[in-house]
């Protein structure tokens, strides 16, 4: 870094949690995440075939979440007049109650704030973050291949270019999108085995009979008063209540940094 120029990288990955209501204990060994906080650049070992997942056993009744291997991965590093995040987290072969399945859920994170941008008393001093494409593959929900009604916000659907232009600082801010919070569920879809799904009309949340409650890509600022500071966004490829036994979440990634401001409130 430049003398007296300072940034605090932020970044995490949690590849899946669950917990119990019946008093068994969270399911979020600490092997299933990373996170990094600091200044310094940071770069977590990659295996690109995974890790086996080990997941602990109920005291008692099956679990009811399992998958095969997963990564969680961090980065912090600068290149040149930027400094840079990306978050990754993914599963193989994951499966909830027999219900909900897929060969693969991997989501993933970038930020990016460029030096210059100091300089500029009209910009936030804040990264750009955004969310690259999430891989849902072969997910299904009684055998149905939800994935195909899905509709995601468009910087999920962002081509290369649109990318690079974005995390340059080109265009205005783009805020997470939220799941509908009270949403109705205007359509209604009858699986092969003749179970139904309840979608609302984002098509990120809906209700499975006999199952439960599924968010898909809930994207936000993390935690949520940290809009304040504009500074870290949070994406969760797979949320899901089943009220009993409990909920959890899969493929989590996030991203963001900043500058430690004097008393004008320009970067030191």
């Amino acid at each position: 870094m430049e003398s007296g120029k300072k940034y605090l990288y932020e970044a995490k990955s949690v590849a899946a949690h669950f917990q119990y209501v019946d008093g068994d204990g969270d399911f979020a060994p600490p092997d299933f995440s990373a996170e990094y906080i600091g200044e310094k650049e940071f770069d977590s070992p990659c295996d690109p075939d995974g890790q086996p997942a080990q997941i602990p056993e109920r005291s008692s009744g099956p679990r009811e979440i399992t998958f095969e291997r997963y990564q969680v991965r961090v980065r912090a590093y600068r290149e040149g007049a930027a400094y840079r995040t990306e978050a990754t987290a993914w599963v193989t072969n994951l499966d909830i109650k027999g219900v909900l399945t897929a060969r693969r859920i991997e989501a993933s994170v970038i930020t990016d704030y460029r030096e210059p941008w100091d300089r500029d008393p009209g910009r936030p001093l804040h990264p750009r973050i955004l969310p690259l494409a999430p891989v849902y593959d072969d997910l299904r929900i009684y055998g149905y291949p939800y994935t195909c009604n899905l509709r995601l916000p468009a910087p999920f659907s962002f081509t290369k270019e649109q990318q690079a232009d974005y995390l340059a600082g080109i265009g205005p801010d783009i805020e997470p999108t939220p799941i509908a919070s009270d949403p109705d569920y205007p359509s209604v879809i009858a699986t092969p085995n003749g179970k139904t799904i309840a979608v609302s009309a984002d098509t990120r949340r809906i209700r499975v009979e006999d199952f439960g409650i599924v968010y898909f890509a809930d994207w936000k600022w993390l935690p949520i008063d940290h809009k304040c500071c504009d500074n870290f966004q949070w994406l969760e490829l797979l949320r899901f209540d089943l009220g009993n036994p409990g909920g959890g979440g899969v493929g989590g990634a996030g991203g963001g940094g900043s500058r430690p401001l004097a008393p004008t409130g320009r970067p030191l």
